[in-house]
């Protein structure tokens, strides 16, 4: 067997183990710098797993300066003790997928995986680099083929003890740091950058967007520290992830504290959240101090639902203090249902058209139960679209929400007009400052209840059905008209028909079923319905006396007889002010992807959802 078979052999993901070596450094051993051509990097590679596979308890894996380019699928393979890897140079992942290696399910393997550790410290004594060259791997036409093939620029699972320090991650090609199932985690003066431009100072210039899924520091684990950080990606800048269920020795995911950090992204995140048959929990989270520039999403706290309905999932005990974001792109807040692509596995999600797209789903778990979360000195200026989304279940709502000085200036209003927020399923306190107030905080009426939207029920098979709600109309009227049908008798279909009528939009929205909008061959109506709502807002807020300025979505309450899984939602920007949708949309094998492509709303230059203009990039995390 040849000099390169045999290196190709062992480079295999470290299936195979090598015979014992007293190698350190891995110039010493063997490793070329500066040298970017396959064989070296194949060489590199080999010398790299021969070294990790060797090592002993109480071993330090050295590269020294310099760049030494390699291959990905270096990893060790027995469990390890009180291990140091030091990096002073840069290891530089190769930018060709056709060589890359695979394990045995033809996956590809991670750029490094690290199994079984316990006391692993991986540092510099100045500042090292894992390169995964992401831009091989990103983009639109790679998603496309390859979807979440693409390798974790960094996997450590199962580990009791880690340190990460000065290092710096650069353009992973799938999740950067990614650790699961850990006891004891420390991550400080390190930084992440995930972009297509280095010069980039907003995430929706040129092709940012599809870098797809380059998460920051994702973790699965308890007695977690993160400070004194930079992170710029294109999904979750740091996210605590659920621990219950798979080979986890661990239920909850608990004891954190997040702080000092510089994060542009989709936000610093718990989630999202699986409900799971051992019952998945995350307690005691705070992540404090932090500055967000030019971010996606700010606060992020979201839940998901598996096609396990029975089992249970509860995120408690969860702080988000001194925060400031300046320009966010989209929501600087969200608490509820995870927003993202549906991936075809039972799980449901919130679309990540919704609420812009008619139609778009955004089904809240009842299977999540959310206690005491304070938002307390959160200070955002000047985000593209209105403050936030803070949705529970009715049937299991959020209790012990408290936003404690939460102060949103110049705040956005699209598409929440003056309710600011999208705001039901949620026992919620505003305390200090807090301005705006979400509507249905302090005991207030939310107006998704107060003005309703036509629900929509899907059943399936012969169209779209869907509901009169006679007890709106018997309220309005005061009980002299007792059922949307002797309603539109009384006044005729022109209620139904003629935007001009007084009565229509309390007709389309109350009425539905009475007025012809549901079934089979009414989806065209319904869209002109909503239209007409979006346009002129809605005149029932007047006829039912509530200083409600925009309806946002219908959500069932104690009294209703409805079962909705999606709703039709009304925002108050006229229809006319949109150049397109939120996102593009891309079909990948049946599963709709939203992808890097949002478009500007005409008015003063702001944009749509996700879209904000550059302001400046992250500053340096302080010691």
């Amino acid at each position: 067997m040849g000099k390169s078979t045999m290196l190709r052999f062992t480079l295999a993901c470290g299936l195979l183990h090598t015979a014992r070596s007293t190698v350190y450094s891995i110039a010493d051993a063997g490793a070329i710098a500066g040298d970017a051509s396959e064989a070296t990097m194949w060489l590199n590679g080999g010398v790299m797993n021969s070294t990790l596979q060797s090592m002993a308890d109480g071993d330090t894996l050295y590269v020294p300066e310099g760049v030494f380019y390699t291959m990905g699928g270096l990893m060790n393979t027995y469990a390890l003790s009180d291990i140091v890897i030091q990096v002073d140079g840069t290891l530089s992942f190769a930018a060709n997928r056709t060589t890359w290696p695979l394990q045995r399910n033809g996956e590809v393997c991670e750029c490094i995986l690290l199994t079984n550790v316990n006391n692993l410290l991986i540092t510099s004594s100045t500042e090292g680099t894992l390169d995964g060259n992401g831009h091989a791997w990103w983009g639109g036409e790679q998603y496309i083929e390859f979807e979440e093939d693409r390798p974790k620029l960094l996997y450590v699972i199962n580990v009791q003890g880690l340190v990460i320090e000065n290092m710096y991650f650069r353009n992973s090609p799938f999740w950067t740091v990614n650790v699961y199932n850990a006891d004891g985690v420390t991550i400080r003066y390190s930084r992440i950058s995930a972009k297509w431009n280095e010069s980039a100072t907003t995430h929706l210039q040129g092709r940012e967007l599809e870098a797809f899924n380059t998460d920051g520091f994702d973790i699965a684990g308890k007695n977690v520290h993160i400070h004194d950080c930079d992170i710029w990606v294109q999904d979750d800048c740091i996210a605590v992830k659920d621990v219950a269920g798979g080979s986890s020795n661990l239920r909850c995911a608990e004891n954190w504290l997040v702080e000092r950090v510089n994060a542009s992204g989709v936000g610093l995140t718990i989630g999202s959240i699986q409900n799971s048959e051992e019952g998945t929990c995350v307690r005691n989270i705070t992540f404090r101090d932090s500055t967000m520039y030019s971010t996606v999403k700010g606060i992020y706290m979201k839940s998901r639902v598996s096609e396990h309905s029975y089992t249970s999932s509860t995120i408690e005990d969860i702080l988000y203090e001194n925060i400031t974001m300046v320009s966010p792109e989209s929501w600087p807040i969200w608490i509820g249902p995870a927003q993202q692509a549906n991936d075809g596995s039972g799980t449901q999600t919130c679309s990540l058209l919704w609420p812009y797209e008619y139609d778009a789903p955004c089904p809240v778990p009842v299977q999540t139960t959310w206690r005491n979360i304070t938002l307390r000195n959160i200070f955002i200026t000047n985000p593209a679209t209105s403050p936030g989304v803070v949705i529970g279940n009715a049937s299991n709502p959020m209790t012990g929400v408290v936003f404690d000085n939460v102060v949103v200036t110049n705040p956005g209003r699209d598409p929440w007009g003056e309710s600011y927020y999208a705001c039901y399923g949620v026992s919620g306190t505003t305390l200090g400052g807090t301005s705006p107030v979400p509507p249905c905080f302090n005991g207030g009426t939310s107006c998704l209840n107060a003005t309703r939207m036509v629900a929509l029920v899907t059943d399936g098979g012969n169209g779209d059905t869907c509901v009169d709600d006679d007890s709106a109309v018997a309220a309005l009227t005061g009980g002299v008209i007792t059922t949307c049908a002797d309603a539109i008798a009384t006044i005729g279909l022109t209620a139904c028909t003629n935007s001009g009528n007084a009565y229509y939009d309390v007709a389309t929205k109350y009425c539905p079923l009475s007025c012809g909008l549901c079934g089979s061959g009414a989806r065209r109506r319904r869209q002109h319905v909503a239209q007409h709502h979006r346009a002129v807002r809605a005149t029932a807020d007047n006829t039912t006396g509530l200083a409600c300025r925009s309806a946002l979505s219908y959500t069932c309450s104690a009294g209703d007889s409805c079962v909705l899984p999606s709703a039709v939602v009304e925002g108050s920007i006229p229809v006319a002010q949109l150049l397109g949708l939120l996102f593009g949309i891309l079909a990948v094998t049946g599963v709709v992807v939203a992808i890097a492509y949002a478009v500007r709303r005409r008015r003063s230059g702001a944009y749509d959802a996700d879209i904000a203009t550059p302001l400046m990039p992250l500053h340096s995390a302080g010691p």
